[in-house]
């Protein structure tokens, strides 16, 4: 039954249910039904059934299997609708209880239920204007201090949509391995035609490479301040920005110092039981305080419940990447996604995975496109209201557009393991700490490097 309706036996008949439980509910259900309308049509016993006994699972299927039969009858419209709602079929529900209040528009069980899925919506115009079309009906005072307890839950909601700001701070502390993600070969690949004398020991046509450019550890430090505003239009539709400026430093090597700026504006809104975000976003980035690059994109990102604990995520990319003093790497980018997300119902577990696809498409010189593909993993698990761990795994293949001075085509198999706790020390307040492996195994050995990582982030939130 519905919220609403479950409260009505909660006061004042706790002694006539504990006597005999399955006549207390049919009162309850029949009064319910007399007092919405009278409704009569025609309905599968099962169908009653199963929703009167809460069952929505299989009243859902059953309904589903009917739909074609009896769809416009309005006491099916009505089970029909209970069941949708009851397992997040939002939008299911809302045409299931409209199609009956057209037949019956005194049906107020169904204006009720209606009302409520509006509310899940976040629709609460069409929510407030429900419920109150049912008070200006008399309802039993029973229902009607339930549905005030909703109209005082949707002033707080409506209040909520007013235009928020916040800022966070987030430190972070740590040690990397290999900080300029390079290689700790010797050598190069061989280059053909390449007629060099080389050392004892050294493949012929190849370059040695120099201590320098090979893979350097550091401890470091990284600082970034975030701010985001979002100003909704109206229950639906909203506009944010977000920008953010990071300073990560070494401390062994003040050459790979970066600075990095982010802004990121756009339009978001919900269709439905779906919501969409599209960000035009911009990205700088200085290496040891000189502008290295550039990139202004365009996204949009698309999340549809599909039940209470899986969520489905579709997400695209329109990028440029333009370098300041080396144009031959400039790429354009088209990036394509999806994934899904799931919360299990008896474990505090939240997982989530996803696949993408892009192409990054060279402006000058083919060695710099690629073609790649990946997958993203993640679990975390709640120990505590408090406490969780994290682990986080990323593959990726990328197939390059040209072998360059190389003899073989590159080829890079990248994978990254992250594995953390997180402490919610308030709302405000979390402490972080992870320790992350990453390998990108490459055919051609100055790309080819692995890394070990320890990092520590504290996180502070002002709203």
């Amino acid at each position: 039954m519905s919220i609403i309706y479950r409260d009505i036996g909660k006061a004042g008949h706790k002694m006539a249910k504990r006597r005999n439980p399955h006549r207390f509910w049919a009162v309850i259900w029949f009064a319910a039904l007399l007092w919405g309308g009278g409704l009569r049509a025609a309905v599968p016993d099962d169908l009653q059934r199963l929703s009167q006994q809460q069952r929505f699972v299989e009243a859902y299927t059953l309904a589903k299997k009917w739909q074609e039969d009896y769809e416009g009858e309005p006491q099916f419209d009505l089970y029909y609708g209970l069941a949708a709602l009851e397992l997040g079929h939002l939008a299911e529900a809302i045409l299931a209880f409209d199609r009956l209040l057209i037949v019956n528009p005194n049906a107020y069980r169904a204006r009720l239920e209606m009302a409520r899925a509006h509310f899940l919506l976040a629709d609460y115009v069409e929510s407030r204007a429900q419920f109150e079309r049912v008070l200006a009906a008399s309802p039993p005072p029973l229902v009607a201090s339930r549905i005030y307890v909703y109209l005082d839950m949707l002033t707080a909601r409506e209040k909520s949509q007013r235009t928020a700001s916040s800022v966070v701070l987030v430190a972070r502390v740590g040690h990397s391995s290999n900080i300029n993600s390079a290689t700790t070969e010797d050598y190069t690949n061989p280059i053909p035609g390449l007629n060099v004398v080389v050392e004892s020991g050294q493949p012929e046509h190849t370059i040695s490479i120099d201590k320098e450019q090979q893979a350097q550890g550091s401890e470091y430090s990284d600082i970034e301040t975030q701010f985001s505003i979002t100003r909704p239009i109206n229950t639906k539709r909203a506009q944010f920005l977000t920008a953010s400026y990071r300073r990560l430093a070494y401390r062994d090597s003040g050459d790979y110092n970066i600075d990095t700026l982010n802004v990121s504006a756009g339009y978001l809104f919900r269709s439905g039981i779906s919501q969409f975000r599209i960000p035009l976003s911009y990205q700088g980035v200085l290496l040891d305080g000189e502008m290295l690059r550039y990139s202004v994109s365009l996204a949009l990102d698309v999340t549809r419940p599909l039940s209470a604990q899986l969520d489905w995520l579709n997400f695209g990319v329109l990028s440029i990447q333009r370098y300041k003093e080396d144009i031959e790497r400039d790429t354009d980018l088209l990036l394509l996604g999806s994934g899904v997300g799931y919360t299990t119902p008896r474990m505090p577990i939240r997982l989530f995975g996803s696949v993408m696809l892009a192409e990054e498409h060279e402006r000058d010189v083919a060695v710099n496109g690629r073609t790649y593909g990946g997958v993203r993993l993640s679990a975390e698990y709640m120990f505590g209201s408090k406490l969780s761990g994290y682990l986080y795994g990323t593959s990726q293949l990328s197939t390059y557009h040209d072998s360059g001075f190389f003899e073989d085509r590159r080829e890079d198999v990248f994978w990254e393991l992250i594995l953390g706790a997180r402490w919610r020390y308030s709302r405000s307040f979390v402490l972080s700490t992870d320790v992350s492996y990453t390998d990108n195994d490459s055919n051609t050995v100055i790309y080819d490097y692995e890394r070990t990582k320890w990092q520590m982030t504290f996180r502070y939130i002002v709203d």
